[in-house]
């Protein structure tokens, strides 16, 4: 991206970047998708912190939340009377997948090897959501507010979902279990009064060698220039840039809805038949 660009139309996406790909969003006919806003360098940094190199978005219908209504009391000819309407079974609203790498067997190619990644938006659960909100927007599904405030929470709960599986695998628990030996060997370090500070230090000093060696092996065995390498204290796994990825994800807006407005241009004379003009952002009656 050569210009400073910051939210993109979904719809424009593609023409910005060759790593993030729209696919078809299965989105109603007559909604306004250029009022839906990428929030593009953020993505892309999530992504990417989370080893994604290629991210896909696209839309699906899958299973909705199924909703039923509560008992609020009887009455005296012995029939009862509905409260509001409670959750049975909450659906989910995004799906992930991850391709690329073999996470069964690590070994020094992961940190050059950039995962492939789909996230995929539920807009039937998304729509069952608007409904459920009642009266809060005014189109209902085709209200673009609505639609941007939970594809917004669906594309970050997918990314998140997809950067964990990028760098701990299919099994994330497995992962953390066999990384807890290095840990273990840590926390004796420290209890052999060698202090937090120098532990630590020691600690990180295996993986920056680890790193040295790896890049001497991967030099000499693929005989060519490498792709560009994860940057992280940890070889293989990359626990730092998932706690990054994590927490710039939870603070971060992905995608938004255009404000709908028209611009009218007014002018006027004053003194001395200056012309003087001013521009007046009026909301739009068509959403």
């Amino acid at each position: 991206m050569s210009e400073k660009i910051k939210y993109v139309p979904l719809p424009e996406v593609g023409e910005h970047t060759d790593q993030i790909k729209i696919g078809e969003l299965g989105l109603p006919v007559g909604l306004d998708t250029e009022r839906l806003l990428l929030n593009l360098p953020r993505t892309l940094l999530i992504a990417k912190l989370g080893d994604i190199g290629h991210l896909t978005i696209r839309g699906f219908r899958g299973e909705v939340t199924e909703e039923g209504f509560g008992i609020g009391g009887i009455s005296g000819d012995g029939t009862g009377t509905a409260t509001k309407s409670i959750t049975i079974a909450k659906a989910k609203a995004s799906q992930s997948e991850v391709e690329g790498g073999d996470h069964e067997n690590i070994s020094f190619k992961d940190n050059y090897l950039w995962k492939d990644a789909t996230v995929k938006i539920n807009n039937a659960e998304i729509e069952q959501r608007i409904r459920s909100d009642g009266d809060k927007w005014e189109r209902g599904p085709y209200d673009v507010k609505a639609r941007a405030k939970y594809m917004n929470d669906s594309l970050r709960r997918g990314l998140a979902s997809a950067a964990l599986e990028s760098i701990l695998g299919e099994n994330p628990l497995r992962t953390l279990e066999l990384s807890s030996l290095k840990s273990t060997f840590l926390v004796s370090m420290y209890s052999l009064g060698l202090g937090p500070e120098a532990a630590l230090l020691f600690f990180i000093s295996i993986h920056s060698v680890e790193n040295c060696i790896e890049q001497v092996v991967m030099k000499n065995k693929m005989g060519r220039d490498l792709p560009p390498r994860q940057i992280s204290l940890f070889n293989r796994r990359h626990y730092d840039r998932l706690v990054l990825t994590s927490l710039l994800n939870r603070s971060s807006r992905l995608i938004k809805a255009k404000n709908n407005l028209i611009y009218i241009r007014l002018n006027s004379i004053g003194r001395g038949e200056r012309t003087r003009t001013f521009d007046l952002r009026v909301p739009n009656a068509a959403r």
